[in-house]
């Protein structure tokens, strides 16, 4: 780290943490600032330029305050080395978290403006600036003449309007790290950088992840650094933005802070306990991350956050587009209930899902037609007499919705395993629901089991696809309706009477599971509907001498 010396305005060089006291200057650059290479060639004693004499005013200011050295980022970091830039721009939030004193000049406010002028100040725009407003434990406002106009701490509340930064943050009593991701994404929105990547690289000390820069990669930075976050953070708030670019579908991650602006009010709250701690991480698919979600309006699908706005929760529709992987729906708003009745309102079991970090233009028009002509399988899925099992192929099947989305692939087919541990008569306890769609576009269904068509259902328990729909299709379009019976049988002894011999006898339970197809609207699509309807476990006894 290197300083200016405030006597004799020559560059000292400090290696390690044995550093001296040190006062650090926060400023909006200006054509004529101070430069590495003007300071080694001494001009920041001879030199005449506003740059300059702003490195000079800032020396005075610390050695009034009996300070020896003084950290100006124009003049201290030699640009032209890409290796002390990284470093620099690295470790920046902590040289001003660690200085003595920071001085804020603002160069725009003028000696006769009022303090709420300071609103209108270029300084409060920057995105540099941020990072200098929080880091500093005492940080002095100077005007434009370089005439003291007082402290963060003095200002705190007026401070904290202009930016949304909390004063409790701005005065250090609240740690940095406890305020939710979103809410400090959210005091970057509308500030500007003049290169796009430093957007992400001014956040690095915000939110305390270290990463590459890379100039030229433009809106990639902050990408970037959303990923880097997730691997050190498992605070679902990162996902609470809205877009403003009009996409129906987004990725997970945001674009930029200005996406985050809805986000200023946000508050941890536990509102589901299985998010109380969510362990996710970042993949070649997306963010993995287990979890349970709700459905809300128009069929999407939603992730609570676990955060609070005004007492009701946050959280954001998805919609899935196959394989596992899910897509932000409707980005331009966030879902939003009271947040008592969230988890009552949760859908579906905890399942391994992947958070899709960007959309391009052919998965939009997937996710779009992937719902006409699917298969929606309506009626419970796990009874007394029967329970679900899984679906093949596993990758287009929505189970937070039971259905069966469609990849247009030609041809089309799949089936459900179901299996009865109610029917203690049958080797095999298993039974399938195979569907599908011929090169005509008519559909198809087909029950299986050990004893009713016990072809197609051997072709499922091995997984083969192409048989399964031969097999499937030729038996699938008659009757309207097809049944499978259960049955249990239980066995008990009968109480003696005078010379009655004990009799025992066996009980027969039955019940009928009648699966049909029906065409029907779902959320404005058609598809197709695989009903399910089981009896009443009807009782036969029969005696049977002991």
């Amino acid at each position: 780290m290197r300083l200016v010396n405030t006597i004799t305005l020559e560059l000292t060089e400090f290696v390690g943490s044995n550093l001296p006291q040190y006062a650090i200057l926060s400023h909006t650059w200006e054509t004529d600032e101070a430069t590495f290479q003007d300071a080694q060639a001494g001009l920041l004693r001879a030199g005449t330029s506003r740059g300059i004499q702003k490195v000079r005013n800032a020396c005075e200011l610390a050695r009034d305050n009996n300070l020896d050295y003084c950290w100006i980022d124009t003049c201290c970091i030699d640009k032209s080395s890409s290796s002390e830039l990284i470093e620099a721009i690295n470790s920046m939030f902590q040289w001003y978290a660690s200085a003595r004193v920071c001085y804020a000049y603002l160069s725009d406010l003028g000696p006769d403006d009022s303090i709420d002028a300071l609103a209108g100040c270029r300084w409060f725009t920057r995105g540099w600036t941020l990072q200098e407003l929080i880091a500093p434990s005492t940080l002095r406002f100077y005007d434009k003449s370089w005439a003291f106009r007082g402290t963060k701490r003095d200002y705190a509340e007026l401070v904290s309007e202009i930016t949304s930064v909390s004063e409790s943050v701005l005065l250090r009593h609240k740690a940095l790290n406890s305020i939710p991701i979103g809410r400090r994404m959210s005091w970057a929105a509308g500030r500007q950088t003049t290169r796009i990547e430093d957007t992400a690289y001014s956040l690095l000390g915000i939110f305390g992840v270290n990463m590459p820069l890379i100039y030229g990669e433009g809106q990639k930075a902050f990408m970037r650094l959303q990923e880097e976050i997730i691997r050190q953070n498992n605070d679902l708030s990162i996902f609470l933005w809205t877009s403003i670019c009009g996409n129906k579908y987004r990725g997970i991650l945001a674009q930029s802070p200005d996406e985050f602006k809805c986000a200023s009010r946000i508050d941890r709250q536990n509102v589901t306990p299985s998010l109380e701690n969510p362990e996710y991480i970042m993949t070649n698919k997306g963010v993995r991350i287990n979890i349970s979600l709700s459905v809300g309006p128009d069929g999407l699908l939603i992730l609570w956050a676990n955060h609070v706005d005004d007492g009701n929760a946050c959280g954001v529709y998805l919609r899935p587009y196959g394989d596992g992987i899910y897509v932000r729906a409707n980005p331009s708003e966030l879902a939003v209930a009271w947040f008592a009745d969230v988890a009552l309102e949760l859908h579906s079991s905890e399942t391994v899902r992947y958070l899709s970090k960007e959309v391009d233009p052919g998965m939009a028009y997937t996710i779009d037609r992937a719902m006409d002509n699917a298969f929606l399988l309506e009626g419970s899925l796990n009874t007394r007499e029967y329970t679900y099992v899984s679906t093949t192929p596993s990758s287009w099947w929505d189970h937070d919705r039971k259905l069966f989305l469609r990849d247009w692939t030609r041809p089309f087919v799949a089936f459900h395993i179901f299996k009865s541990d109610w029917d203690n008569t049958m080797r095999d306890n298993r039974f399938i629901i195979a569907f599908g769609i011929n090169d005509d576009r008519t559909p198809w269904y087909s029950l299986g089991s050990h004893r009713r068509n016990p072809g197609l259902f051997d072709a499922a328990m091995r997984g083969g696809l192409v048989n399964v729909e031969f097999l499937g299709s030729r038996r699938g379009h008659a009757p309207s309706s097809k049944c499978i019976q259960l049955e249990r049988r239980v066995t008990r002894a009968t109480p003696k009477f005078t010379t009655d011999q004990p009799r025992v006898v066996e009980d027969k339970w039955t019940t009928t599971l009648t699966v049909s197809l029906a065409t029907k609207t779902f959320h404005g699509h058609k598809v197709y509907c695989l009903c399910l309807e089981a009896t009443q476990p009807v009782l036969e006894s029969m005696r049977m001498q002991g």
